[in-house]
């Protein structure tokens, strides 16, 4: 059985590499564009893949139960996703949120959150505190309706010097959070009055 290595890059691309039975020399396999991703992931867990072919913005996969999969990606990715009661929030490499309804699909509402991609993305389900971080040095602050169907913007935070990677709300309600920066070691915490 041939194992592979699969890796992201700080591109939005994906390495594919051959592992050897014995040594530690990886021969460089393919390079793929991340909208990829989900289909390197869970296919190659779940099934085989017989047939994949690319058209225009579609990517089509035949798998070995004989299903025929259609996936159509867009210029902007959606980097995270919150899930909760019947909403699902997204956000996108664009800079944007949208808030959708889970039964029915439809957009609710879409935010311009961010000037540049956003990378991380936390819900305080206590208080209904949404929290997202971007690639534009801001971590901002975001309330939910009482009805789930409107996001008000509350504050911001400038992070200066880091290139924000990842944040989430610290205990149990949306009072503090914590930041991690691309090629830092430190974890920097903020608490809001």
């Amino acid at each position: 059985m041939k194992v592979i290595l699969v890796t992201g890059t700080s591109y939005g691309e994906i390495v594919v590499l051959d592992v050897p039975r014995q040594g530690n020399i990886y021969k460089h396999r393919e390079t793929l564009p991340s909208s990829l991703l989900f289909f390197v992931m869970l296919f190659v867990v779940l099934t085989v893949i017989w047939e994949l072919i690319c058209h225009k913005e579609n990517i089509v996969a035949g798998t070995s139960d004989g299903v025929i999969i259609i996936f159509t990606f867009t210029q902007y990715p959606c980097t995270s996703l919150i899930c909760f009661e019947d909403r699902i929030l997204g956000s996108y490499g664009s800079g944007h949120l949208c808030l959708f309804d889970l039964k029915s699909g439809s957009l609710l509402c879409e935010i311009g959150a961010h000037a540049r991609l956003i990378n991380s993305l936390h819900l305080s389900h206590n208080d209904r505190m949404i929290l997202s971080a971007g690639e534009d040095a801001y971590v901002r602050l975001w309330r939910l309706s009482e009805n789930l169907d409107q996001v008000e913007h509350v504050c911001n935070v400038l992070v200066e010097d880091l290139l924000i990677q990842g944040a989430k709300f610290v205990g149990q309600d949306s009072s503090s959070f914590a930041v991690t920066g691309y090629d830092s070691h430190e974890i920097a915490f903020f608490k809001r009055s």
